[in-house]
């Protein structure tokens, strides 16, 4: 198994795992995770551009929302 399909399979448990579950895992580790907001997310709009077939001439599609998230 490479890195990359491991990581894949940690995060695909973890994304099908129930929060309860994963709290209570983590609260039994007696970890306590410090962070500090940076900043707030940010709402806005993405312009979607797209090739017919892969290949074509490039052309707008539409407009997507998009959401920023910051770590650190």
């Amino acid at each position: 198994m490479t890195a990359v399909s491991e990581r894949a399979s940690w995060m695909s448990t973890l994304a099908q795992s129930q929060q309860s579950d994963l709290e209570q895992l983590w609260h039994s580790t007696k970890i306590e995770a410090s962070y500090q907001m940076v900043r707030q997310p940010e709402i806005g709009l993405a312009q979607v551009r797209a090739r017919m077939g892969g290949s074509g001439r490039e052309f707008n599609m539409g407009d997507a929302r998009s959401l920023a998230l910051s770590s650190n």
